[in-house]
């Protein structure tokens, strides 16, 4: 893996409360969010792809893979992920800027799932990056 590149989610690993970031922005760069509201300024659908991971990957929610990395970096404990992966299944729904996309462009929800779950995200892999992932995977129980 040292020779293809691969990324790398900086906050999976280092963790910084969103208040401060925006904090540090405000006061270095003397930025405004005018809103006070600011997570993820820059995407206006920030919920749909944690929703998407939820109808192809079976048994996640749409906070599995932050619960992960808070508990990975010690602010929750095991105990309080589960819980929290509990709390957001019985409250899962859709988000309301994917019911907003899907109407802006002429799209039943039914048709949304369709391609989410028959989506092959292969085709955007290089195929050195294939052949390296799949030597890795195959040399790893070494």
């Amino acid at each position: 893996m040292r020779f293809v590149p691969q990324h790398i989610g900086m906050y999976d690993y280092i963790y910084l409360p969103v208040n401060e970031i925006i904090g540090i922005i405000k006061a270095e760069m003397g930025w405004s969010d005018y809103g006070g509201t600011a997570e993820h300024l820059d995407c206006e659908l920030h919920n749909v792809p944690f929703h998407k991971n939820t109808l192809a990957i079976p048994n996640i929610t749409a906070s599995t893979f932050h619960n992960s990395g808070l508990l990975r970096q010690g602010i929750i404990s095991q105990e309080e992920a589960l819980h929290n992966e509990e709390m957001d299944k019985s409250a899962a729904q859709i988000p309301e800027e994917l019911v907003s996309f899907l109407h802006d462009n002429g799209m039943t929800y039914d048709e949304y799932l369709g391609y989410v779950r028959n989506a092959d995200n292969s085709k955007y892999i290089s195929r050195v990056q294939k052949w390296a992932r799949e030597i890795y995977h195959k040399m790893r129980k070494f």
